[in-house]
């Protein structure tokens, strides 16, 4: 029976003398507000007021999650300075309450701890981990535009030392429970999730300072001024090099870092007090804030939807294993159909090669495997293909659609089964040609990366039915993707724009400028994957067959494009074949040197003299402006609904998500201003840039 209860928390007695703060909030994970933080504060006055508690133990009801931390949805609703400030002074007493509480508090960690969440775990005197695949530590806060600012960067410097302190703050490296007992943020580790406290709470006592873990190499390098300085400016260095423009939160958190090794932890928290308005206040924070906000809104509409139980994939191709590999993780049962026998040995081979380096990333034990792997039937038959609720055409192949297997396929399944074609450049209207009934069709874009990307496009056809939408929401939901939906006639919205930008990067090269320059110039921007580097992961091969796919809206032959002639010609195809703009190798990519030469021999007498910085300026214009005109583009066509989902699509597939996805980019920048220099720019390079209507309206 709890001695203490509110609504997200209760205090229990976990043994003689000891109090159990127990954190449970609604859902799954726990979050954290004020209301929760007001009830923790509650708590905490309630267990320092009964003489017979000697330890307080903070722990979580839910296994998978300590505490993820500060909702992007709390944040977003934090209207004014105030309210910022309020919210800020709020986490930090709360932390300071559980340091200098009269008796020793002991964080018990098992889950996720992220964010505010660890700066609750790093208040408390000791902290103890569950020694499992789910327990991580890390601070989160940048990915939102924030700094940890409830007053302990400076316990994450001095538990962790300055280097290794960097890589959590800056870095965003998290660690898993022995990693952090390495590197000295928690103090014990444990193997079993017990109710009953481990032995370290029977003996625990306040402490004023924790005795930091350093290596030799540490010491030495951490040990005076001017070895931390110049540690401090190492890190200064690789921002500059890595950091896109416009993103103040690290410069920010370095600056409260050097202020708390300088000169002392008040010095760290007046820094954080006079940053937090500026960052709330900054364009990149309410970016990263509103698609956080999108995202978990769209999850969270999926979330009720129905999950397919029984699936058929079709295909031996990437796509294909890592669908059917992550289906059986989630406890789907799937039909792996491979017409070839040779083939499809081969690829039940890499299939349980895969399922065994998952098991072993994610520590599950040996029945668990052997379970995910049973769930998986390969077959060159469609026997009981007549039991799954959805079937996958993943198979490789052109722009035309086998005639003979469409048939072959509807005569196997159930007339209510939903067939999903992934294979972008194939249009749902020639299988809605060939079946009986048209409306079980959808296609489902997965963008590149294969199996990195954290969504899928979901793509209608004028004759596609609801249940086929609802079921493939219903997959991407079990797959844990946010599900975008779009038209499919016009090729989507996410292969529209990426698509504009890549066929501008094409050009620019065939202007003379190097593919470094161009790399380079968007990354500055903040493109998760630079243009030549999606290219690489995408395929030449099926770039070309998406591109001749969008030759109509795109309005030019992008496919026939000298360079990707040439790449084609050469089977410099990208990963896939370990060349293509880039040599891949195991580790590392490094410059593909031959195709370097023989742009510099075909499109170097091109080139018109810049500086670096004009190239940068030029190349930025020329591939955003493509991209946010196309954006628009889109729009005008009613591919989508609205500028948040076109938004949505485009930052979860690789946009630069402190810009906001192209819609808000051209609101911030001003709709006057982007039609100037599009219309200078169609001026020197033809009618591709000619703006789109919606966007000469908001103009």
């Amino acid at each position: 029976m709890a001695w203490f209860q509110s609504q997200n928390l209760w205090v229990e007695e976990a043994g003689e003398g000891i109090a159990a703060l127990v954190l449970d909030g609604p859902g799954k994970r726990n979050y954290l507000d004020s209301s929760i933080l007001a009830e923790i504060e509650q708590a905490l006055s309630a267990v320092e007021a009964e003489p017979r508690f000697r330890v307080c133990v903070l722990r979580s009801k839910k296994g998978g999650s300590f505490c993820h931390g500060v909702r992007a949805e709390t944040f977003a609703g934090l209207e004014s300075q105030a309210a910022w400030e309020n919210f800020r002074a709020q986490g930090e007493r709360i932390c300071d309450r559980l340091t200098q509480a009269r008796m020793p508090t002991v964080a018990l960690i098992a889950g996720v701890c992220w964010g505010a969440g660890l700066e609750l775990a790093l208040a408390c005197d000791w902290r103890v981990a569950l020694d499992n695949p789910g327990t991580q530590l890390g601070i989160t806060e940048l990915d939102l535009g924030l700094i940890p600012s409830w007053g302990h960067i400076g316990r994450v410097v001095h538990m962790a030392g300055l280097q290794r302190s960097l890589h959590i703050l800056l870095g965003g490296k998290k660690l898993s429970a022995r990693e952090a007992l390495a590197w000295g943020l928690v103090d014990d580790v444990v193997r079993d999730n017990a109710e009953s406290p481990p032995d370290l709470m029977q003996q625990a006592a306040k402490r004023d300072a924790q005795r930091p873990r350093r290596t030799w190499r540490q010491w030495l390098t951490e040990s005076v001024g001017w070895t931390r300085r110049l540690v401090l400016r190492g890190a200064e260095r690789v921002l500059r090099r890595r950091l896109p423009d416009d993103m103040p939160a690290p410069w920010e958190l370095l600056g409260a870092i050097r202020a708390e090794t300088e000169r002392g932890a008040e010095a760290g928290r007046d820094h954080v007090r006079a940053a937090l308005p500026k960052l709330a206040a900054s364009a990149a924070c309410r970016n990263l804030l509103r698609v956080q906000v999108l995202r978990d809104a769209q999850l969270g509409a999926d979330a009720a939807t129905q999950r397919p139980k029984r699936i058929g994939i079709l295909g031996a191709t990437p796509l294909a294993l890592h669908l059917a590999a992550q289906a059986a993780v989630k406890g789907c049962h799937v039909l792996l159909r491979e017409k070839d026998e040779m083939t499809l040995g081969m690829i039940t081979l890499r299939l349980v090669q895969t399922l065994q380096n998952d098991a072993l990333k994610a520590g599950i034990s040996q029945d668990q495997f052997t379970d995910n792997v049973n769930r998986i039937r390969p077959t060159i038959k469609w026997k009981d293909f007549d039991t799954v609720e959805l079937v996958v055409d993943a198979m490789a192949g052109g722009m035309e659609v086998d005639e003979r297997l469409v048939r072959e396929l509807e005569e196997n399944i159930r007339p209510e089964a939903v067939i999903a074609t992934v294979q972008p450049w194939r249009e749902l209207a020639a299988w809605q040609r060939l079946l009986r009934n048209p409306q079980r069709v959808i296609g489902v874009h997965f963008p590149a990366p294969v199996g990195r990307a954290p969504l899928i496009e979901v793509l209608s056809g004028p004759d596609t039915g609801e249940s086929a939408k609802r079921c493939v929401q219903g997959f991407a939901a079990m797959l844990g993707k946010v599900a975008t939906a779009a038209l499919e006639p016009s090729g989507g919205v996410i292969n529209r724009v990426l698509c504009s930008g890549f066929a501008e990067a094409l050009h620019l090269l065939a202007e003379g400028i190097a593919p470094e320059r161009v790399e380079q110039a968007m990354q500055r921007f903040g493109m998760v994957y630079t243009p030549l580097e999606h290219l690489d992961q995408m395929g030449l091969d099926e770039f070309a067959l998406i591109a001749r796919r969008l030759e109509p809206a795109l309005g030019e032959a992008v496919a026939e494009h000298p360079v990707v002639r040439h790449m084609l010609d050469q089977r410099w195809l990208g990963m896939k074949t370990v060349v293509g703009f880039y040599r891949h190798l195991a580790t590392k990519r490094t410059e593909h040197r031959p195709l370097a030469s023989w742009l510099r021999r075909t499109f170097a007498s091109k080139a018109t003299p810049m500086s670096t910085a004009e190239q940068r300026k030029v190349v930025q214009a020329r591939i955003v402006g493509r991209m946010v005109n196309e954006a628009f583009r889109c729009l005008d066509e009613r591919i989508v609904e609205s500028a948040d989902q076109v938004d949505l699509a485009l930052m979860l597939a690789g946009w630069a998500p402190h810009r906001g996805g192209p819609c808000k980019y051209g609101e911030q920048t001003g709709y006057p201003a982007v039609v100037a220099s599009l219309e200078e720019l169609a001026r020197q390079h033809g009618k591709r840039f000619e703006p789109a209507a919606g966007l000469r309206r908001l103009a």
